[in-house]
């Protein structure tokens, strides 16, 4: 049986504070588990997004997994597998800001959303998940 493993990378760069990112894997295999990594970087946006396949990611301090609940995991997946999303927004540049992608794996699969400051409209379906990942990283901040 092969495990299908899905990966939910979260990335932040604002432009003059730290950069942080958040990366969940869920094994939806036999062995059924779920971590999460939380990564801070140094100030704007010279950061390299942490992958399941790097492990050379520079300008950040490393963190060890942590498990991640199995049911929080299945919503966050559920949730995700719920949305209608359109595949591209509307214009926008910016100067000075910051910038946010959302990345999503399952095996060969997978889709990028970037945005820079606010998340566009045809995104908002996205927010729940969003304020729930920044949420964890606060966590994970104020107990560092």
């Amino acid at each position: 049986m092969v495990n299908d493993i899905i990966h939910i990378i979260y990335t932040v760069s604002p432009y003059f504070s730290q950069s942080y990112a958040l990366m969940v894997e869920y094994n939806r295999g036999k062995d059924e588990e779920a971590k999460l990594w939380v990564h801070f970087g140094n100030l704007g946006m010279d950061f390299i997004e942490p992958t399941p396949w790097r492990t050379d990611i520079r300008n950040i301090k490393k963190s060890e997994p942590d498990k991640l609940n199995i049911e929080e995991s299945k919503s966050i997946i559920m949730e995700l597998e719920s949305l209608n999303i359109s595949p591209v927004p509307e214009f926008t540049t910016g100067c000075d800001g910051t910038q946010y992608k959302l990345t999503i794996d399952r095996g060969l699969n997978g889709a990028a959303y970037r945005w820079w400051c606010d998340l566009p409209p045809e995104w908002k379906a996205f927010e729940p998940l969003i304020v729930r990942f920044e949420n964890i990283i606060n966590t994970k901040r104020a107990n560092a």
